[in-house]
C-alpha cells in the first residue's frame, strides 16, 4: 500500500511541476444549473486545488469553503462569463451544445460555450469517481490536457470529451 500511495503522490508531483511555469491560466468554470441551482466548488475544495495545480484560474478560488455554493444563473453568469473552459460532469448519456441552450437559453452567454471550449464526463459511462478518490493524478492530468494541451501533446481524455453540437 505504501509504495502505491507513493508512486501516486510522486506522479501528482510530477505533473503538478508542467504547470508551474506555464503562463496561459485559462479562467474555469465548472457544473451546470439543475433545477434552478448552480453548485460549484467552493475556493478551498479538492476540485479548486485540482484546477490550480493544472494551471487554471478557478473564478471562485477566492470562496473560502471546502465544501459547494449553491449558485443562480445571474451570479454564475456575472462571475464567469468569460471563463475559457467549462467542465459539465452528469449522468446524462447524451449532452450537446444544443442542450445547454434550451436547458436555459443564457448557457449560450458563456466564452465557453462561444468559443466551443465546454467539456463533458459522462459519469454513468465513465470511471470517473471510482477513479479519482484513489488516483488524483488521473484527473490533474485530464485537466492539464484540457487546460494546455501542449504540455501533454499525445494524451488522450478519458474522462472528459469536448462537447458536442447535436
Amino acid at each position: 500500500a505504501d509504495s502505491i500511495y507513493n508512486s501516486v503522490c510522486a506522479e501528482y508531483a510530477n505533473l503538478k511541476q508542467l504547470t508551474t511555469n506555464t503562463k496561459h491560466k485559462p479562467k474555469i468554470i465548472s457544473e451546470n444549473i439543475i433545477n434552478g441551482t448552480w453548485y460549484v466548488p467552493g475556493g478551498d475544495s479538492y476540485m479548486a486545488q485540482l484546477f490550480a495545480d493544472a494551471g487554471g484560474a478557478y473564478a471562485w478560488s477566492d470562496v473560502h469553503t471546502t465544501g459547494s455554493i449553491p449558485l443562480d444563473m445571474a451570479q454564475v453568469l456575472e462571475k464567469s462569463h468569460d471563463a475559457d473552459v467549462w467542465l459539465i460532469k452528469s449522468l446524462e448519456s447524451s449532452f450537446s451544445y444544443t442542450k445547454l441552450k434550451v436547458q436555459d437559453a443564457l448557457n449560450s452567454e458563456f466564452k465557453a460555450f462561444k468559443q466551443k471550449n465546454i467539456y463533458f464526463c459522462n459519469t454513468e459511462r465513465t470511471t470517473l469517481y471510482q477513479d479519482f478518490p484513489f488516483h488524483p493524478e488521473l484527473l490533474l492530468k485530464e485537466y492539464i490536457a484540457i487546460f494546455n494541451p501542449q504540455l501533454l501533446p499525445d494524451y488522450n481524455t478519458q474522462y472528459y470529451k469536448p462537447l458536442l453540437d447535436e
